[in-house]
């Protein structure tokens, strides 16, 4: 599977967030993010400006947060096309 996200506009940067699933251990290689499952690979026809995993939260009910990792994608200004790229790992 492929989203293609287009961001353009007047903005000094922008952030493309992916929540990951907390139960699989991720790992991030350059701009890929792995786990035994899925394997999500960033792309740019213009410059990323950075990629990583951050630690964010999830709520699923009221007043109940649970922390997740956050795959977070960074571009500076100009008009910018993200492609982010979904594999399932196979068994």
């Amino acid at each position: 599977w492929q989203v293609k996200d287009r961001i353009s506009g007047t903005f000094e940067s922008a952030t493309l967030r992916w929540r990951l699933h907390p139960a699989w251990n991720w790992t991030l290689d350059s701009t890929t993010v792995r786990s035994d499952f899925l394997s999500i690979a960033i792309e740019s026809p213009t410059a990323i400006d950075d990629v990583y995993i951050e630690s964010g939260f999830e709520s699923l009910h009221y007043l109940e947060k649970t922390d997740i990792p956050v795959l977070v994608v960074r571009v500076g200004r100009c008009e910018r096309e993200i492609i982010s790229t979904f594999e399932f790992e196979s068994a």
